[in-house]
């Protein structure tokens, strides 16, 4: 069985999500209350990243 990787804080779920997705986020502390009541993995998936400019959408599940 393999191992789990270990938890990512929100603040580094945020720098991922702008560093290695590439999307752009403009308030962090937003993104961070978005992250903590959708999910982390839900964020990195197509519902709800705009493919031509890669930015969180505003009609992220509240």
């Amino acid at each position: 069985m393999s191992e789990l990787k270990p938890a990512l804080t929100y603040d580094e779920q945020i720098d991922r999500l702008i560093n290695i997705h590439n999307l752009l986020i403009d308030d962090a502390e937003k993104a961070m209350v978005i992250i903590k009541r959708v999910n982390y993995y839900r964020l990195c998936g197509y519902p709800l990243l705009s493919k031509s400019s890669r930015k969180l959408s505003s009609t992220a599940p509240t």
